[in-house]
């Protein structure tokens, strides 16, 4: 994340974003970004596991990549159709854990499928799962990381997301 740091104090901070469709470069709009504190249940993903992920493409619809991060989405929305408006927005949301680690940005989701090995009538989501046993607390994932945990995350969140929805978790 090195380029587009993360300040030490809440409030506004304007940093120039360039991004196109595939999830790299390319915009020339600057971007004003806000600084949200959450705590979170940050989870890891084993890098056999991770491997399969790098290039396919996600939920995003860009290609995963190491550095990327996937999240629920209606906890940034409140909404259960929240994944198309945060596509949007999921190249620019970048953070950092209180471990040190950093993500550049949302490139998934954490999965939608039911819990458990056997599809059961009225089961749980995974994503239900984990905000049910995790409650008020940010479910992030990350693809690079190391260490696992309840903790703060900053996320860095284009204002005009924030304007319109505010920082997460809504759960």
């Amino acid at each position: 994340m090195g380029s587009r740091g993360i300040p030490g104090t809440n409030g506004n901070h304007v940093q120039p974003r360039l991004i196109s469709p595939d999830g790299e470069g390319g915009s020339s709009a600057n971007e004003e970004f806000v600084e949200c504190r959450v705590q979170a249940r940050v989870l890891i993903t084993g890098a056999r596991n991770a491997k399969k992920r790098f290039g396919r493409v996600g939920a995003m619809l860009f290609p995963v990549r190491p550095g990327d991060a996937a999240i629920i989405p209606r906890q940034f929305t409140g909404t259960l159709t929240a994944g198309p408006v945060l596509r949007e927005y999921a190249p620019l949301i970048h953070g950092r854990t209180a471990a040190g680690e950093e993500f550049d940005r949302i490139g998934d989701v954490i999965g939608g499928t039911q819990y458990g090995s056997e599809p059961v009538p009225n089961s749980l989501t995974l994503q239900e799962r984990f905000m049910q046993d995790n409650p008020g607390l940010l479910i992030i994932e990350l693809y690079s990381g190391t260490k696992p945990g309840v903790m703060e995350v900053v996320l860095m969140v284009p204002k005009s997301f924030v304007d319109r929805f505010g920082c997460p978790p809504k759960n």
